[in-house]
């Protein structure tokens, strides 16, 4: 018997996500990731300034929104030729890891764990998925290490404000740097922080990403896709930002090779979309299409971003995991995905703390240039969830043309001009479901993605037009 299961919404993500599942007697054969809002950012910012891009597009999520900040900021100064001072270029890196190690803590805890762990039934942890392994005493001290990431993550949140200003939607990135000054108080406020996280990490977050992976191993498998991987490696570093801290690259095929952004094209056969002369355009009714997200394809193939992809393509690369450490090269299923994040929470928080330690109180982080020098201007960067890209086209007073591609839209995306499926609708294809009737499985293979919907969507509908950003 084939039959269609629908798990709307997906909760405890970030962003409005439905996931459809076609299932062949108890097997998953074909699946689609619906995203089901659009935003529009991209018509806000024709027009604008091009320096306002990382003001607007951090409006974009409240989740990752100083990734899209750090983004911004670097398309603007590839647009005006901007060299950064050190402390510029170490202060944007330094407020983009504090909100990654914020958001691979929190998702692990938050988000992840009540898949695995039975909680106290009581709100909001009532209806838990059930297949729950871990004994009592593992599942009281996971309970109380859910209890202490909250606090953990706030300190991540506080080091990206002691030089970002607030959060979300951070004020410290502008084009040429950043606009907090670097004082001998800040950088020890900071350090003592990241000692708390650092220790946190040590002691609880990869710990129990061990247990849980000796308590599921099956979920070794459960999730797994063919092994494409797309990093543009963690952190940009030099003056002019082009430097990456860990390896870049396009792994499939068992083979690693540089990206090349002319092979990137984002399919829209199963998206509300359509290509416009400005950017794309709303089209909810037509033929075909499921979801808000378009679908980026490199070469024609669907590739996954993440923790996972970085540590796949550094392994390429290195022939090591994070630190130098020698052991098997990572998988594709959900419990790979788990794991690279933890070990990417710790490598985070190494980077960060040599960042603090090259940092020079008194110096300059700020150099912008007036004049305007490129017409097309393109950052890629490594951000919380994979890969992002922020592209404008550009006269010297205005912008013509700006796009986004998410990470969430690399991995969300849906079936392509081809029909193939996106990442984790390739993921989610060969699943067995134990009991379809509760299919626990979809929700533990689709949030080790972490998905941000606002992010992966690309406006609001007023007075029954639509407001292009312009007239508040």
């Amino acid at each position: 018997m084939t039959r269609t299961i629908t798990v709307s919404p997906m909760t405890r993500v970030s962003g409005l996500l439905s996931i459809e599942v076609v299932v062949e007697g108890n097997v998953v054969v074909d699946a689609r990731a619906v995203g089901g809002q659009f935003r529009g950012f991209e018509m806000m910012m024709v027009g604008r300034h091009p320096t306002d891009a990382p003001y607007f597009t951090q409006r974009v999520c409240g989740i990752c929104s100083a990734a899209h900040g750090y983004a911004g900021a670097l398309a603007a100064d590839r647009a005006y030729g901007n060299e950064l001072p050190p402390n510029g270029w170490i202060l944007r890196n330094f407020i983009l890891g504090s909100e990654m190690l914020q958001n691979q803590i929190r998702h692990f805890y938050l988000l992840s764990l009540p898949d695995f762990v039975e909680f106290p039934p009581v709100p909001p942890f009532t209806g838990g998925g059930g297949d729950f392994r871990l004994g009592p005493r593992r599942t009281a001290e996971m309970v109380e290490h859910y209890v202490r990431s909250v606090e953990v993550s706030r300190k991540c949140h506080e080091m990206l404000c002691v030089f970002g200003g607030k959060i979300p939607h951070q004020h410290a990135m502008v084009p040429g740097g950043v606009s907090v000054p670097v004082t001998a108080d800040r950088i020890l406020k900071c350090l003592a922080l990241l000692e708390d996280v650092v220790s946190f990490i040590d002691d609880c977050y990869l710990p129990d990403v061990e247990v849980l992976a000796s308590a599921y191993p099956d979920y070794f498998h459960l999730g797994a896709r063919p092994p494409r991987f797309f990093s543009s490696g963690l952190f940009r570093l030099g003056p002019r930002m082009e430097i990456p801290a860990t390896p870049s690259g396009v792994l499939f095929d068992g083979r690693l090779e540089p990206i090349d952004p002319l092979f990137i094209r984002e399919h829209l056969r199963s998206s509300w979309l359509e290509e416009g002369p400005e950017h794309f355009t709303p089209a909810p009714d037509k033929p075909g299409a499921y979801t808000w997200a378009a679908a980026p394809r490199y070469r024609g193939l669907a590739f996954e971003v993440g923790p996972l992809a970085r540590l796949a393509v550094n392994y390429a690369r290195t022939g090591t995991v994070y630190g130098g450490r020698t052991g098997a090269p990572p998988g594709t299923a959900t419990m790979d995905r788990i794991r690279a994040r933890a070990l990417e929470a710790a490598e985070i928080a190494r980077h960060l703390h040599r960042f603090l330690g090259d940092l020079e109180p008194g110096s300059a982080t700020v150099s912008h240039s007036a004049k305007l020098v490129e017409e097309v201007a393109s950052a890629m960067v490594e951000v919380p969830r994979g890969t992002l890209t922020h592209t404008m086209l550009t006269d010297p007073e205005k912008v013509l043309r700006y796009n986004i591609i998410t990470p969430t839209a690399w991995n969300f995306s849906p079936h392509d001009d081809a029909g193939n499926p996106g990442p984790v609708e390739e993921a989610l294809i060969g699943t067995i479901l134990a009991d379809p009737a509760r299919p626990v499985e979809v929700g533990r293979i689709t949030r080790a993605f972490d998905p941000c919907m606002s992010c992966a969507t690309h406006v609001i509908r007023m007075g029954g037009r639509l407001n292009d950003g312009r007239d508040g």
